[in-house]
Formats: structure tokens, sequence, C-alpha cells
């Protein structure tokens, strides 16, 4: 018996949810492709089909589950292999959350499941100050690199956060920070950071040149 709930606007604070733990963090909007071969997953995908594709991604490094990830839905299957079942999906996040409780499987089922709490994942309040900042990375780079994509939609944070060049690592600290304004510090923070590694570079390929 499957006994997940599905995420929606009367959701309460805390959920069961089907995971896939993996080294890899999606943020809400971020677009990302998996390759699904253990036949565990492909239980899960099976499962999922009939509760509109969402599952969660905890993050996992070194063997090591940490209690933050990713809410996901699967928005298209690339390509599947109807003899050993595997499938290349495109996947969108749309949550973030901290996994409460570690449920491994029962029964028939052979992948876990977790108890998540729903982090917030509202934009900060006051973002002016990081707009700002990002606006001035933005142009700096333009100058640098054309053509470059547009940034009209980058106005909150996660639009920001998967412009960003962040790792992995990075991802999973900015989700954990579980709340508005301390993501907005960090990503305020980390395009400093990136402003004045370009400033570098550039100074380092004026000296090249000049000599």
């Amino acid at each position: 018996m499957l006994f997940w709930l599905n995420i929606n606007e009367d959701k309460l604070k805390h959920d069961i949810i089907p995971i896939f733990p993996l080294s890899i963090a999606v943020l809400p909007g971020e677009k990302q492709k998996l390759h699904v071969f253990e036949q565990r997953y492909q239980q899960l995908m099976r499962d999922i089909q009939n509760m509109d594709g969402f599952f969660g991604i905890p993050f996992v490094k070194a063997d090591h589950l940490y209690k933050y990830g990713g809410y996901v839905k699967v928005i298209k299957t690339t390509s599947f292999n109807p003899e050993t079942g595997e499938m290349d999906i495109i996947i969108e996040g749309r949550n973030t959350f901290r996994l409460h409780k570690f449920l491994p499987y029962q029964g028939d089922r052979m992948y876990d499941s977790g108890l998540v709490e729903w982090l917030d994942d509202k934009h900060a309040k006051s973002c002016e100050d990081l707009l700002k900042e990002f606006q001035c990375y933005f142009d700096e780079l333009k100058a640098s690199f054309k053509p470059f994509k547009d940034t009209s939609k980058m106005t909150d944070l996660w639009n920001i956060a998967k412009f960003l060049p962040l790792t992995e690592d990075e991802k999973i600290r900015f989700i954990s920070l579980e709340g508005p304004e301390k993501r907005r510090i960090f990503l305020k923070n980390k395009i400093k950071i990136l402003r004045e590694v370009n400033k570098k570079a550039l100074q380092l390929n004026e000296n090249l040149y000049y000599n």
C-alpha cells in the first residue's frame, strides 16, 4: 500500500514522500536530467505515475545522507528501454524540505520514503540590495561574454541562484538556510566573491596582454 501524500496548497507542515537520494541539489524551478537504472527506482517511477510524478531528492555525499533536499516533478521521459526498464527523465524542482525521519523500504516496495518538513521557499522581503549586486555582476559578465542570456525574469532568490555557478555543496547549503532572508545574504555574499574573482581575472588578462 502506498502511504505518502502529495503536496498541495493546503498541505500540512509534514508529509511522507518517496525519496531518491542523489548527489545533486535541485532548486525550485531548476530542471535536471536523470538516468534511472536501478530496479528500486524504476519501481518508484512506475508508482508515482498515478501521483503526478512527484518525489523527493535528499542530498547524499560520500554515503552520508543529508537532512535537506528538493521535491521534484517528472516533467518528461526522454528515453525508455522496455527490456531493461532503464529510462532518462527530465525533472523540475518544486519545493525544498528537511528530512525529519528516514523510513526504510517495506514489503514489496524497494525504495525508501521520508517524513519531511517543508521549508519556507518564499521570496525575501528585502531583495533590493541583492538585485543591485546581481545586476552589477551580470553587467560585468555581459561586457566580457556576448551574447548573454536575458535576466529580466531573474528578480527573486531562486532564479538568481539558478543563474549563479553554485556547486552542489553550495546549493544544499543554500537550501539548508531554511529562510528567505538568510538565503538572500548567502547569494549577496556569493555574488561579491564572484565579482572579485572576475575582476582579478580581467586584471590578469590585461597584464598578459600588455606583456
